[in-house]
């Protein structure tokens, strides 16, 4: 007797949604050690120094073609708490400046 494929029953899978949790904590935890890994080189510097090294930076990210304004606003973002007020909105017209 051959069966048809309408005779089988599919459900779909559980386990997919828990894997891709595992894989946005992986990513999570991650991004996190990189913005404490930034934080730590660049608590000491001034707020000149900092620009300088924004401007450097996306000057790289530019020339390697891999430029993330995304990215980097994210990163800006995540040290604002960090940051004194005009230092933090000296970066964010930078960064635009340089977009």
């Amino acid at each position: 007797m051959s069966k048809n494929f309408s005779d089988f029953t599919f459900e779909k899978t559980k386990s997919a949604p828990k894997e891709e949790s595992k894989v946005n904590v992986n990513e999570t935890s991650d991004q996190q050690e990189k913005i404490k890994l930034a934080y730590d080189s660049l608590k000491g510097l001034d707020s000149s120094e900092l620009a300088k090294k924004l401007a450097e930076e996306v000057g790289r990210q530019k020339s390697e073609g891999s430029f993330d304004y995304n990215l980097l606003s994210q990163s800006v973002e995540s040290m604002r708490a960090f940051l004194p007020t005009e230092t933090y909105q000296n970066l964010k017209k930078l960064l635009e400046n340089l977009r």
